[in-house]
């Protein structure tokens, strides 16, 4: 129960203070139920390409939900290299953001995963490209969770040293891949990831563990797919 002053009319009100699946902290008021104000606390986003096909939005939704379930509120966000949400509005948005999470799902820029890619408006996989890279991406927020949905993302330690998460962090989870990563697998993984997720609750990493041996269950290899941070996130 908390009691504070309502600045409109000077009056002082008790409420209670309830957390919702989104963590949205919402106030409602002890006498009549009305909600006097809602506070977000965590904010995220899953960014992704828009070339057609390759399950990308709909692996971006999944890893959404995944931020939902772990109390971040988060949607998924289309990007191109040269349409109305391109890099620069991207990069800009996430620096005047809250945002604590991140995601992309698409291509890497090259063979060791240091960018990622923006093909064009038309969605059509064609030029021009453009790329986001590790150092586009503000270091100096706390970043909770951050999934990078692409192939070689953890083949350097430039993501994990840009978000400062790493296998000992505590409290933050980095997932990356190791190596290249076949669209259908992408899309099984995080698909998977949610489903368990949503169906045991608890860490991530326990789900994450699920997630692997039901895409290997399917002859979709997980190998590829490393976690840092908190086995207890």
């Amino acid at each position: 129960m908390i009691v504070f002053q309502n600045k409109k009319n000077d009056i002082l009100q008790v409420s209670f203070k309830n957390k919702g699946k989104d963590k949205v902290i919402s106030y409602v008021n002890a006498l009549d139920g009305e909600i006097l104000f809602n506070d977000i606390t965590e904010d995220g986003r899953a960014y992704y390409d828009r070339e057609k096909g390759r399950w990308r939005f709909e692996r971006a939704v999944s890893i959404a939900n995944v931020m939902k379930l772990k109390g971040i509120y988060s949607y998924e966000v289309g990007i191109t290299s040269n349409g109305t949400k391109d890099r620069y509005t991207t990069v800009d948005e996430i620096k005047q953001s809250n945002i604590n999470a991140f995601s992309f799902s698409g291509h890497s820029g090259n063979s060791i995963g240091t960018s990622l890619l923006l093909t064009n408006k038309n969605q059509d996989g064609s030029l021009p490209y453009d790329e986001i890279y590790p150092n586009n991406i503000p270091s100096n927020k706390e970043w909770k969770f951050a999934y990078l949905d692409a192939c070689d993302t953890g083949k350097t330690d430039d993501w994990a040293e840009n978000f400062k998460i790493w296998s000992t962090s505590k409290g933050k989870v980095l997932i990356e891949t190791k190596d290249k990563l076949h669209i259908n697998t992408a899309h099984e993984f995080s698909k998977s990831l949610e489903k368990n997720q949503k169906s045991y609750g608890g860490s991530l990493y326990d789900n994450f563990i699920r997630a692997k041996s039901d895409c290997n269950s399917r002859n979709f290899d997980s190998s590829l797919f490393n976690y840092r941070g908190d086995k207890n996130f």
